[in-house]
């Protein structure tokens, strides 16, 4: 048995690894059992079935402040180089590349605004809370991004007979 777990790509590169692996990649955002976006194709050698859609908002899982997304945008390597400016972060957060979160229901950035926490980013990633706290918190993030989400793997390799 074996699966593989890639971005989204350039078609002839996708059919090349569907070509070489001799199965389908089956497309799963994890959005749909998580408060992120994560869309990612999985290729695996067993019968696969969807999961179960859940309804769980970014909101959901904050341990304090506010956000006016639905989902935050994907965990990413990156997130352990957060932005320290206001005019920064709101660049990337205009090109929805970074999930913000606001101390004030209005939304005011002048108000204060601030990265997700540890264990934030460990639920959007359906980790159990502190389950990275053997390390920093900048490594954490890092390798959560690295990484996959746990429901979504759950779910696939719960398929395997």
């Amino acid at each position: 048995k074996f699966m593989l777990e890639n971005v989204k790509m350039q078609q002839h590169c996708q059919d090349k690894i569907t070509e070489l692996l001799g199965v389908d990649p089956v497309f799963i955002d994890s959005s749909i059992h998580s408060a992120a976006m994560r869309k990612r194709l999985y290729w695996f050698n067993w019968e696969p079935t969807l999961p179960e859609k859940e309804d769980i908002k970014f909101q959901d899982i904050l341990t304090e402040g506010y956000v006016e997304k639905d989902k935050s945008w994907c965990v990413l390597e990156a997130w352990n180089r957060f932005p320290v400016s206001t005019e920064s972060a709101k660049g990337r957060y205009k090109r929805s590349m970074m999930p913000i979160i606001f101390s004030s229901p209005d939304f005011d950035w002048s108000k204060g605004w601030r990265e997700p926490n540890r264990i934030e980013t460990e639920r959007l990633m359906c980790m159990p809370d502190n389950y990275t706290k053997s390390v920093s918190e900048k490594t954490a993030k890092g390798l959560l991004g690295n990484g996959w989400n746990l429901k979504t793997v759950k779910h696939i390799f719960g398929c395997m007979a």
